[in-house]
């Protein structure tokens, strides 16, 4: 049987109706999905990509973004050092505003923060579009929310429908997803499928277009000593088929995807930003595309000296900045 007569008896199969109707929008769907799942790129997505790969960065704007953070790296470290110190629960987005400034104050290089809508921080080098995340080390990467489609309620439904069906046959739980959708109700896949569906355009961007750059840092003692530059250009198929590859990781109220070393890949999350990658997926993704910057940091002061000072002095400041504008 020949690639295309898999295709259709598959998407005939899946089908409500037993037939396949290409003006039903769920029909078209699911054939996207089947088309996902073998590999197989639309004309209109091979448009894209080509498109997509006259927009990927050249090895002199990865230069640039190096070249820049190494312009800013001293401002950036003392900053967020401090900040560490008074408050790390504000780090998520401070660190990528200031980021943001820091860079556009270089030559050649135009930062803009947008908000959670189009990533957190976006950067434009050479005319090319950067999504910027930055995290610390081990830490899963935020890549927004889409409570539009995806909700609390959602992941219940789904820890409690898997629950139910891993307790029936411990075996289920070794299958991928591409697997396990037979044996779970379409609603819920559905609701697999989208989380999904929205981290990889959160990773590749409209038409695999954007370009991902996470920073990863590195502290010591609330310091940051260190950062590296993961640059990675992801195509949707091939991050899509990397998921539906996994397998569904469940926590007593939220779910996630670990891969076939059973590695997670997706991190189960119930907060706020639902839309999560781990450090492991990017590590492999970006193992030739790297860029280590070591700050040279000396730590003369013991923690609790400077957890002190940062508090005081911050504080201060804050007064004199508020009394000097209001």
């Amino acid at each position: 049987m020949s690639v295309i007569d898999k295709v259709v008896n598959e998407w005939a199969f899946r089908c409500k109706k037993g037939y396949p109707d290409i003006n039903n929008p769920d029909d078209m769907k699911i054939l996207k999905e089947i088309y996902s799942e073998y590999g197989i790129v639309m004309e209109e997505d091979e448009q894209q990509i080509s498109q997509a790969q006259q927009d990927q960065l050249t090895d002199q704007d990865v230069q640039a973004l190096k070249d820049a953070f190494e312009k800013i790296k001293v401002r950036y470290s003392r900053y967020l050092s401090i900040f560490n110190y008074f408050d790390p629960n504000s780090l998520g987005t401070v660190s990528e505003v200031l980021l943001s400034k820091l860079l556009n104050a270089v030559e050649g290089v135009k930062a803009e923060h947008v908000g959670g809508a189009q990533g957190l921080a976006d950067i434009i080098i050479n005319g090319h579009h950067v999504s910027l995340k930055t995290t610390s080390k081990n830490i899963h990467i935020g890549l927004g929310s889409d409570q539009l489609s995806i909700a609390p309620i959602n992941s219940n439904k789904i820890v409690q429908t898997l629950t139910t069906l891993y307790s029936n046959d411990l075996t289920l739980q070794n299958l991928t997803i591409n697997q396990i959708k037979e044996r779970i109700p379409d609603d819920v896949y559905s609701i697999v499928y989208n989380r999904l569906d929205a981290i990889a355009r959160k990773l590749s961007g409209p038409a695999n277009k954007e370009f991902f750059v996470w920073v990863e840092k590195i502290y010591t003692n609330k310091v940051l000593t260190g950062l590296v530059i993961h640059t990675v250009k992801y195509d949707y198929n091939k991050v899509m088929l990397d998921f539906l590859n996994g397998k569904l990781n469940l926590t007593k109220k939220a779910w996630g995807i670990k891969d076939q070393e059973g590695i997670p890949i997706i991190k189960a999350d119930l907060s706020g930003k639902v839309l999560n990658i781990t450090p492991e997926f990017v590590y492999r993704s970006s193992k030739d595309s790297k860029i280590a910057i070591d700050l040279a940091v000396s730590i003369t002061h013991t923690k609790e000296e400077i957890e002190k000072q940062v508090s005081s002095k911050f504080f201060t400041a804050l007064d004199t900045i508020y009394s000097e504008i209001f």
